[in-house]
Protein backbone atom coordinates (compact mmCIF):
# COMPACT_ATOMS: atom_id res chain seq x y z
CA UNK A 1 0.00 0.00 0.00
CA UNK A 2 1.49 3.41 -1.01
CA UNK A 3 2.44 5.78 1.76
CA UNK A 4 3.22 9.46 1.79
CA UNK A 5 6.83 10.24 2.52
CA UNK A 6 6.99 13.20 4.84
CA UNK A 7 10.76 13.39 5.31
CA UNK A 8 11.80 17.00 4.54
CA UNK A 9 14.62 17.75 2.14
CA UNK A 10 14.25 14.56 0.13
CA UNK A 11 13.09 13.80 -3.37
CA UNK A 12 11.19 10.54 -3.68
CA UNK A 13 10.73 8.84 -7.04
CA UNK A 14 9.82 5.44 -8.40
CA UNK A 15 6.82 3.41 -9.47
CA UNK A 16 3.85 3.26 -7.13
CA UNK A 17 3.89 -0.07 -5.32
CA UNK A 18 7.42 -0.84 -6.50
CA UNK A 19 10.82 0.12 -5.27
CA UNK A 20 10.88 3.72 -4.14
CA UNK A 21 14.13 5.65 -4.36
CA UNK A 22 14.99 8.54 -2.14
CA UNK A 23 17.75 11.11 -2.46
CA UNK A 24 18.61 14.23 -0.51
CA UNK A 25 17.16 17.29 -2.23
CA UNK A 26 17.90 20.96 -1.64
CA UNK A 27 15.65 23.20 -3.80
CA UNK A 28 18.03 26.16 -3.45
CA UNK A 29 20.89 24.15 -4.97
CA UNK A 30 20.51 24.77 -8.68
CA UNK A 31 22.11 22.76 -11.42
CA UNK A 32 22.45 23.77 -15.05
CA UNK A 33 20.75 27.16 -15.48
CA UNK A 34 21.55 27.59 -19.18
CA UNK A 35 18.09 26.59 -20.48
CA UNK A 36 16.18 28.83 -18.04
CA UNK A 37 18.54 31.72 -18.67
CA UNK A 38 18.50 31.36 -22.47
CA UNK A 39 14.70 31.04 -22.67
CA UNK A 40 14.24 34.16 -20.55
CA UNK A 41 16.74 36.18 -22.59
CA UNK A 42 15.10 35.11 -25.86
CA UNK A 43 11.65 36.01 -24.53
CA UNK A 44 12.83 39.43 -23.30
CA UNK A 45 14.52 40.04 -26.65
CA UNK A 46 11.31 39.14 -28.48
CA UNK A 47 9.35 41.54 -26.28
CA UNK A 48 11.84 44.31 -27.10
CA UNK A 49 11.48 43.53 -30.81
CA UNK A 50 7.70 43.74 -30.47
CA UNK A 51 8.04 47.08 -28.65
CA UNK A 52 10.21 48.46 -31.46
CA UNK A 53 7.78 47.18 -34.07
CA UNK A 54 4.93 48.98 -32.33
CA UNK A 55 6.91 52.19 -31.85
CA UNK A 56 8.18 52.44 -35.40
CA UNK A 57 5.86 50.47 -37.68
CA UNK A 58 2.50 49.73 -36.09
CA UNK A 59 2.17 53.37 -35.05
CA UNK A 60 1.94 54.38 -38.71
CA UNK A 61 -1.23 52.35 -39.15
CA UNK A 62 -2.88 53.42 -35.90
CA UNK A 63 -2.76 57.19 -36.23
CA UNK A 64 -5.71 59.48 -36.87
CA UNK A 65 -8.38 57.50 -35.06
CA UNK A 66 -8.77 58.06 -31.30
CA UNK A 67 -9.77 54.44 -30.72
CA UNK A 68 -6.80 53.08 -32.67
CA UNK A 69 -4.48 55.49 -30.88
CA UNK A 70 -5.84 54.38 -27.50
CA UNK A 71 -5.35 50.75 -28.54
CA UNK A 72 -1.79 51.56 -29.64
CA UNK A 73 -0.96 53.26 -26.32
CA UNK A 74 -2.50 50.35 -24.43
CA UNK A 75 -0.42 47.85 -26.38
CA UNK A 76 2.79 49.76 -25.66
CA UNK A 77 1.87 49.91 -21.98
CA UNK A 78 1.20 46.17 -21.81
CA UNK A 79 4.42 45.27 -23.63
CA UNK A 80 6.37 47.47 -21.20
CA UNK A 81 4.69 45.70 -18.26
CA UNK A 82 5.54 42.29 -19.74
CA UNK A 83 9.21 43.29 -20.08
CA UNK A 84 9.27 44.61 -16.50
CA UNK A 85 7.65 41.42 -15.20
CA UNK A 86 10.03 39.11 -17.04
CA UNK A 87 13.14 41.10 -16.07
CA UNK A 88 11.86 41.09 -12.48
CA UNK A 89 11.50 37.31 -12.54
CA UNK A 90 14.97 36.97 -14.00
CA UNK A 91 16.27 39.26 -11.22
CA UNK A 92 14.72 36.92 -8.65
CA UNK A 93 16.40 34.00 -10.39
CA UNK A 94 19.77 35.79 -10.44
CA UNK A 95 19.37 36.54 -6.72
CA UNK A 96 19.22 32.77 -6.08
CA UNK A 97 22.74 32.21 -7.42
CA UNK A 98 24.78 33.14 -4.31
CA UNK A 99 22.80 30.68 -2.14
CA UNK A 100 23.10 27.95 -4.77
CA UNK A 101 26.86 28.48 -4.99
CA UNK A 102 27.16 28.44 -1.20
CA UNK A 103 25.30 25.12 -0.99
CA UNK A 104 27.33 23.69 -3.86
CA UNK A 105 30.53 24.71 -2.10
CA UNK A 106 29.45 22.86 1.05
CA UNK A 107 28.48 19.78 -0.93
CA UNK A 108 31.66 19.79 -3.04
CA UNK A 109 34.12 21.18 -0.53
CA UNK A 110 37.17 20.14 -2.54
CA UNK A 111 36.27 22.06 -5.69
CA UNK A 112 33.16 23.07 -7.52
CA UNK A 113 32.72 21.45 -10.91
CA UNK A 114 33.33 23.99 -13.69
CA UNK A 115 29.90 23.47 -15.13
CA UNK A 116 27.23 24.47 -14.14
CA UNK A 117 28.51 26.57 -11.27
CA UNK A 118 30.74 28.85 -13.33
CA UNK A 119 27.62 30.02 -15.18
CA UNK A 120 25.83 30.65 -11.89
CA UNK A 121 28.78 32.67 -10.59
CA UNK A 122 28.91 34.67 -13.83
CA UNK A 123 25.18 35.49 -13.66
CA UNK A 124 25.47 36.57 -10.01
CA UNK A 125 28.48 38.76 -10.81
CA UNK A 126 27.13 40.36 -13.99
CA UNK A 127 23.44 40.78 -13.09
CA UNK A 128 23.83 44.42 -11.92
CA UNK A 129 25.14 45.41 -15.37
CA UNK A 130 22.69 43.19 -17.27
CA UNK A 131 19.47 44.28 -15.58
CA UNK A 132 19.35 47.87 -16.91
CA UNK A 133 20.18 46.67 -20.43
CA UNK A 134 17.25 44.25 -20.38
CA UNK A 135 14.69 46.68 -18.96
CA UNK A 136 11.99 48.44 -21.00
CA UNK A 137 13.63 51.85 -20.81
CA UNK A 138 17.03 50.75 -22.06
CA UNK A 139 18.94 52.88 -24.54
CA UNK A 140 18.96 51.01 -27.84
CA UNK A 141 21.94 51.02 -30.14
CA UNK A 142 19.86 50.16 -33.18
CA UNK A 143 20.93 51.22 -36.61
CA UNK A 144 18.86 54.35 -37.09
CA UNK A 145 19.84 54.60 -40.77
CA UNK A 146 18.52 51.10 -41.50
CA UNK A 147 15.38 51.71 -39.45
CA UNK A 148 14.72 55.07 -41.11
CA UNK A 149 15.29 53.59 -44.57
CA UNK A 150 12.82 50.81 -43.82
CA UNK A 151 10.23 53.27 -42.48
CA UNK A 152 10.62 55.54 -45.53
CA UNK A 153 10.04 52.55 -47.83
CA UNK A 154 7.03 51.57 -45.73
CA UNK A 155 5.57 55.08 -46.01
CA UNK A 156 6.11 55.03 -49.77
CA UNK A 157 4.46 51.61 -50.07
CA UNK A 158 1.58 52.79 -47.91
CA UNK A 159 0.87 55.51 -50.49
CA UNK A 160 1.45 53.13 -53.42
CA UNK A 161 -0.64 50.60 -55.37
CA UNK A 162 -2.71 49.34 -52.47
CA UNK A 163 -3.98 52.84 -51.72
CA UNK A 164 -5.14 53.96 -55.18
CA UNK A 165 -2.14 55.96 -56.35
CA UNK A 166 -0.95 53.26 -58.72
CA UNK A 167 -0.38 54.58 -62.22
CA UNK A 168 -0.80 52.44 -65.31
CA UNK A 169 2.65 52.22 -66.97
CA UNK A 170 0.95 51.94 -70.42
CA UNK A 171 -0.80 55.30 -70.01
Amino acid sequence: MPQDVLKPGHLVFGETGHTVHEIAYEPALLGDISRVLMNNLIFIGNLHALMQWYKHVRRIFMQGNPYSEACYEGALSRIKLMIEERVGRLAEFAAMMPRSLELAGKKNAAALPERPFAQQAELAKRWPELEPVLGPDRNTNESKAERDGFLAALEKAKKGPLHGSHQDPAA
